[in-house]
């Protein structure tokens, strides 16, 4: 899932598996796949090595449809 805020160690966040999750900061391009970044931040370039995981979809340029795929070793 994908925290929906920050918070400090040991903490409890909220945490989201499925849906819609919209931030200001976000520029996707609507669309194309959301990958998991190699520093675990969201991305839409896939990573070059270790394993590919789609995380969702660009729905709008703020908005990540969340939907966790299985990854992809290579």
């Amino acid at each position: 899932g994908m925290t929906m805020g920050a918070a400090t160690s040991g903490a409890t966040v909220n945490v989201q598996r499925v849906g819609p999750v919209t931030h200001s900061g976000w520029a996707w391009t609507p669309g194309e796949p959301v990958f998991l970044g190699t520093n675990g931040l969201p991305t839409q370039t896939p990573p070059s090595d270790g394993f590919v995981q789609v995380i969702g979809h660009a729905e709008a340029a703020d908005t990540l449809f969340l939907s966790i795929e299985p990854p992809i070793y290579f």
